[in-house]
């Protein structure tokens, strides 16, 4: 799916803009940006009906003419908010998703390898959720999207959600005995993402749980252990 908002990529022979063409372009990007940003606090706060284009255009500082122009439409911009967010989180996930992929090539033959790259693109998932830049309008963006899902949830989910998903099946299943698109694995792998997302969604009872005003640094290494312990437990060897 193409980008809204986005034209086509100039090739190589295309030259730079030079004097005044510069800086109009960087200034219609500076534009843009701020609308996508705007996008994202608006939108995960308020919903998509509940915001208007003259709020979206004075909270970026934009004349509300730049919507229709970067975006064609409101539509536009909230989906240019999901590919946002997907830029965002996926290169976090990326490095494990490769690697992981890139050892069972061939297919889940070590079991024991199997159970800790569950554990560990489970774990690259929660250190996203607890450390992410805008993880609360990221995380409500989401759970408005999983509740009331629009267009913007195929990008969601083609781009960010599903690549994960199908990958830890593909753990899981062998490690269940089970094929990876049986329904239970698939089940099973729903759950693991809730054991990361749970410490972004109730992450205030947790704080008042240990009865601390905030999660610093060793609470979320603690956290990383904790979660990381259960995992393994869930898949015993033998």
């Amino acid at each position: 799916m193409a980008k809204p908002g986005t034209g086509p990529v100039p090739g190589p022979e295309s030259a730079p803009a030079r004097g005044p063409a510069r800086g109009e372009s960087a200034r219609s990007e500076a534009t843009r940006k701020r609308l996508v940003d705007a996008g994202l606090r608006l939108f995960s706060r308020q919903g998509f009906d509940a915001v208007s284009t003259r709020a979206l255009a004075n909270a970026a500082k934009a004349n509300q003419a730049a919507i229709p122009y970067h975006f064609q439409s409101k539509e536009g911009l909230y989906r240019a908010v999901a590919w946002r967010i997907v830029e965002t989180v996926r290169p976090a996930m990326e490095s494990a998703v490769l690697e992981v992929r890139a050892r069972h090539a061939d297919g889940v033959t070590d079991l024991a390898r199997a159970r800790e790259d569950v554990a560990l693109l489970v774990g690259a998932l929660l250190e996203k959720i607890l450390t992410q830049r805008d993880k609360y309008e990221i995380g409500y963006f989401l759970l408005r999207e999983q509740m009331q899902p629009t267009a913007a949830m195929d990008i969601l989910y083609d781009e960010l959600i599903q690549p994960v998903h199908e990958l830890l099946a593909r753990l899981v299943g062998p490690l269940r005995g089970k094929p990876e698109t049986d329904p239970d694995v698939i089940i099973e792998v729903q759950a693991l993402y809730g054991e990361a997302i749970v410490f972004g969604v109730h992450r205030t009872t947790l704080i008042r749980r240990l009865g601390v005003k905030s999660l610093d640094d060793d609470h979320l290494a603690r956290i990383a252990r904790v979660v990381r312990e259960t995992l393994l437990r869930q898949f015993p060897l033998s």
